[in-house]
């Protein structure tokens, strides 16, 4: 046995030098937004996008004007559920931060979108303020008309058979015709 004690340092060098050398993982994942419109958006959006990295992407996660949602999905193919409701009708910058396994991150390129929960009767941007267009074809029998001034803004007008009254400024109509 002791005869064997000499041998020992001998063997430690040995294992010890054929421990293979850990890379730290340095490299980002690379994540792009597939969501795409021409038209604003409400209620529950999902947006999607691709994300991919060397090692493994851990999550995907969706941020609103620089400031996290908390609404993530660590499967593919990654979609994340975008509740508006939330949201004042506007313009809002979305980007989808990516997370790999070893703890990098990549932000996408930034998308815009815009927030118009009011979507029934047309309307845009125009100079950044949103417009709602009303066409009156027959309104005999109509009872009361909702007309969008501005974003978040509508004026109620009552018909009483002499023609319109009882206008009224309120922050729920949505420009609907009301038989």
């Amino acid at each position: 046995m002791k005869k064997l004690y000499p041998l020992l340092p001998v063997l430690f060098l040995i294992y010890w030098g054929c421990e293979e050398e850990v890379v730290e993982d340095t490299t980002p994942p690379t994540v792009t937004i597939t969501f795409s419109t021409d038209d604003s958006v409400s209620e529950i959006v999902t947006i999607t996008c691709i994300s991919t990295d060397n090692e493994g992407v851990e999550k995907v996660e969706l941020w609103v004007d620089g400031v996290s949602t908390g609404i993530i999905d660590d499967t593919e193919p990654y979609s994340l559920e975008w509740n508006t409701t939330t949201y004042e009708d506007g313009s809002y910058v979305i980007t989808i931060r990516s997370y790999d396994t070893s703890g990098n991150t990549t932000d996408s390129d930034p998308m815009t979108l815009i927030v118009q929960h009011c979507t029934n009767c047309g309307g845009g941007l125009i100079d950044g303020y949103l417009y709602k267009e009303v066409t009156f074809v027959d309104i005999a029998g109509l009872a009361e008309i909702d007309v969008s001034v501005n974003v978040g803004g509508c004026i109620r007008f009552r018909l009483d058979g002499t023609g319109f009254s009882d206008a009224e400024v309120v922050d729920d109509c949505c420009c609907t015709l009301y038989p």
